[in-house]
C-alpha cells in the first residue's frame, strides 16, 4: 500500500479472518484525516466489527457482513445467493447499507449482537462442515463393510436427503428417528461393541456424544 491509495466511499476486507485486523491497521496508517465518509466491512462470521477499530477510531463508519453459505465453488450469478440469510452488525450506517445490498442480493438479514458472533458462526460450522465430517465417518464405516466409496454415497443419499426432509418439516424431536430416538439399548450397544473391534476408533467418542445428545433431544 502506498500514499497515492485512493479513499473508497465503501470497502470490504475479504481475508482470512486472522488477517484482517493487521489490514484495519494497515489502513488507518493511510489518509487518516479522509474516513469520516467511507464504510468498511469485513466478511468473517465468527468475529464482530472490532476488528476494524483502527479505522473507526479515524471517523469510519464499520459493519460485518456475512452471508450463510457454503462457498465450495466460486458462485457465477447473483441468483444463487437468492434467500440466503446474511449475518450483519456493527454501527447503524454500516448496517443501513448492508440492508440495501442483500435486498439487491434477494437474500434475507439476520442481526446478530456483537458478542454473539462466535456462536453464531459455531452453529453454522455445526451444521455444515461438521455435518460433512460425520458423513465421512459414515462412508469409512461403509467402508469397513466392504462398499465402495461411490455406492455409500448413493446407499447414504436417501437417508439424507429423507433427514434433512424432516428437519425442514418438523419440530426436531420429531425429526429424530433410529434407535436413541426409539430407546433402542440392545441396538446402540450392539454398535459400541462393533466399533470396539475397529482399529481406527474415532467413532466410538463421536457416536456416544452424539448419541447422549440425541437422548437428551427425545427426552424434552
Amino acid at each position: 500500500m502506498n500514499e497515492s491509495f485512493t479513499q473508497p466511499d465503501v470497502l470490504f476486507i475479504t481475508t482470512p479472518d486472522d488477517k484482517i485486523e493487521n489490514i484495519a491497521q494497515k489502513f488507518s496508517e493511510f489518509n487518516k484525516d479522509k474516513w469520516q465518509k467511507t464504510l468498511v466491512f469485513h466478511c468473517s462470521g465468527a468475529f464482530s466489527s472490532k476488528l476494524l477499530l483502527p479505522l473507526k477510531n479515524l471517523g469510519a463508519k464499520v459493519g460485518s457482513i456475512h452471508p450463510l453459505k457454503s462457498f465450495a465453488q466460486s458462485i457465477t450469478s447473483l441468483g444463487e445467493l437468492a434467500n440466503v440469510y446474511w449475518c450483519v452488525e456493527g454501527d447503524k450506517e454500516a448496517i443501513d447499507f448492508a440492508q440495501k445490498l442483500v435486498a439487491f442480493a434477494a437474500g434475507k438479514i439476520v442481526n446478530i449482537k456483537t458478542d454473539k458472533k462466535a456462536l453464531y458462526h459455531a452453529a453454522a460450522v455445526m451444521s455444515c462442515g461438521h455435518m460433512l465430517a460425520l458423513l465421512d465417518l459414515s462412508l469409512n464405516l461403509l467402508a469397513e463393510c466392504d462398499i465402495e466409496s461411490h455406492q455409500a454415497k448413493e446407499i447414504l443419499m436417501p437417508l439424507i436427503q429423507g433427514t434433512i426432509n424432516n428437519f425442514a418439516s418438523q419440530e426436531i424431536g420429531e425429526a429424530l428417528t433410529g434407535p436413541f430416538a426409539r430407546g433402542d439399548f440392545q441396538t446402540i450397544s450392539h454398535h459400541l461393541q462393533a466399533m470396539l473391534t475397529l482399529e481406527k476408533n474415532d467413532y466410538l467418542p463421536i457416536y456416544t456424544l452424539l448419541g447422549q445428545h440425541s437422548l437428551r433431544i427425545k427426552n424434552k
